[in-house]
């Protein structure tokens, strides 16, 4: 069985991308049928059994064997308008950006039954503060956060009412908000993906740093992901790229020539990402296609 991410252990500070010690090169293992209409998100359960993928043109989540990356069971279908982003959270709850619908779909997942449907129960709606919400994530606290991509805006919500939003930060307003992932010490990490930057916020989303140019090269970033050594994985989107990053927010490996393609070496507008251990899930989103690196 893949391990699964249990503990964080390092928040990022700001330095130079031009250091680079190339320490990380991830090796691709697999990837799976061309069964998907513009993949965005993925993320693997808790559990480590199964990886669930947001698929964006079937308007589904599908489930995945994470190691063989067959799709096993699909679940949303009549109820999801072009999800984009899949989180997990405490106590089996898994949550969409039902971004067509302008709202966060909460669901108990339990895997796939005997017959091949999705043990994946509908039992919350989030709908407050909430407009074509793109990313999604929970805190240690429960406290959820959600990026209002077409509004230019986060929120911050407990028991499913908003308590903080933010539409601008270092003076700029916030432009095509993306993914969110929470790290060590409640501090959030957001891709502002029009404004080519990540922000690390505290739980209160008060701004902590800013990660971009000239220091960083981004291209509309889109999904996080960060592992238990506190490793960041980033997919930015228009380099056609995964860039890895240390605590230090120095960049230690790449996936991806940086030129759009396809085949082992090239990525095409890749959005989504997720790490357990020495496993790494990309969503390669308009080659439709799920690829598993190892990474170390």
């Amino acid at each position: 069985m893949l391990k699964t991410v249990s503990t964080l252990t390092a928040a990022l500070m700001i330095l130079s991308d031009a250091t680079w010690a190339g320490e990380i090169k991830p090796v691709l293992i697999g990837e799976s049928e061309r069964a998907f209409s513009r993949p965005h998100d993925v993320a693997i359960a808790p559990t480590g059994l199964y990886l669930v993928v947001a698929d964006l043109g079937n308007d589904v989540v599908k489930v995945l064997d994470p190691g063989r990356l067959k799709v096993l069971a699909a679940f949303g279908q009549g109820e999801l308008s072009s999800p984009h982003d899949v989180a997990f959270g405490k106590d089996e709850r898994l949550y969409v950006a039902d971004t067509g619908n302008d709202r966060i779909m909460v669901y108990t997942f339990k895997g796939v039954f005997r017959d091949g449907s999705a043990n994946a129960e509908h039992i919350e709606t989030y709908t407050q503060g909430i407009v074509t919400p793109e990313g999604v994530a929970e805190g240690s606290n429960g406290r959820v956060y959600v990026a209002n991509t077409g509004a230019g805006s986060i929120v911050a919500l407990e028991a499913g009412r908003v308590v903080k939003t933010v539409e601008a930060a270092g003076g700029t307003p916030l432009a095509r908000p993306h993914d969110f992932h929470v790290g060590p010490k409640d501090r959030v990490y957001l891709a502002d993906s029009g404004n080519h930057r990540v922000l690390v916020f505290d739980r209160d989303l008060n701004l902590l740093r800013e990660l971009k140019k000239p220091d960083y090269a981004f291209n509309e970033p889109k999904y996080l992901a960060m592992d238990e050594d506190g490793t960041l994985f980033l997919a930015d989107e228009y380099n056609h790229q995964i860039k890895i990053f240390d605590t230090e927010f120095r960049r230690v490996g790449t996936i991806g020539n940086g030129a759009q393609g396809d085949g082992p070496d090239g990525l095409n507008g890749p959005e989504g990402v997720d790490v357990a251990g020495r496993y790494l899930w990309v969503s390669d989103t308009h080659n439709h296609r799920i690829m598993l690196f190892k990474t170390r």
